[in-house]
């Protein structure tokens, strides 16, 4: 049986300073290929979501039980602090490049905002949402869930904004295209709607449903009526 132990090898002194630890990870390979780990990463029950801030210096861990946020440094290795919230995390965004600003979507319908400090708002969506997208340019937050609407909530104003109805009776998930801002749904009929926020139109529709039964017969699917996928990931 063999034994393999992944965070052996060097290691960086602690008290180094980081103009010295980024001359020594430039100096010596074996530093640059080392793999550190963290200790204690995730939740006691079970983790549902994770993500790493853009600025790359922190991971947000969402799960249960109870619901639970744990923030954990990359430079330290280490977690910087845990927050309990009322309900599961659906899903969550980073609205700044670091932990400050997050915005959360619980499972009985609350959006909720955190700053540094803990809960700064807290604000319900008329159905569940299954998602959630921030707009940058305008400040609008979409979330999406359950029937055809796209709530809109604008964080300059504080105030619920005119909703975008879909043609799907549901939606799963969404997403902005960061270079054109091209605002995208995904739906349980399998389909995919964009559009354009500045005039809040729709500018087209994807159908991905023939493309996937196609896939799904070439596979060597199971007989009878194949059931039409839904959309549940989304990424430009």
């Amino acid at each position: 049986v063999k034994i393999y132990n992944v965070s052996a090898g060097k290691a960086l002194p602690s008290w180094l300073s980081e103009r010295k630890r980024r001359a020594l990870l430039k100096e010596n390979r074996d530093l640059r290929e080392r793999i550190d780990l963290i200790q204690d990463f995730g939740c006691p029950t079970a983790t549902d979501r994770i993500k790493m801030t853009p600025d790359g210096r922190s991971i947000l861990v969402t799960g249960v039980y109870p619901p639970r946020v744990r923030c954990f440094e990359t430079d330290q290795l280490c977690m910087k602090f845990e927050r309990y919230v009322s309900s599961q995390v659906v899903q969550f965004q980073c609205l700044t490049d670091d932990y400050s600003k997050i915005a959360f979507l619980h499972m009985d319908r609350t959006l909720e905002f955190h700053a540094k400090y803990g809960t700064y708002y807290k604000v319900r969506i008329p159905k569940f949402g299954r998602d959630l997208a921030y707009h940058y340019p305008s400040c609008d937050m979409y979330c999406v869930g359950a029937g055809s609407d796209v709530y809109r909530v604008n964080l300059d104003q504080g105030r619920f904004m005119t909703s975008l109805t879909t043609q799907a009776s549901d939606n799963n998930v969404c997403g902005f295209n960061p270079v054109n801002q091209l605002f995208a749904v995904g739906s349980v009929e399998a389909t995919v709607e964009c559009w354009d926020p500045r005039a809040r139109k729709r500018v087209g529709l994807l159908d991905v449903g023939p493309a996937s039964l196609k896939l799904s017969a070439m596979d060597g699917g199971g007989g009878g009526v194949p059931e039409v996928p839904e959309v549940t990931a989304l990424r430009f």
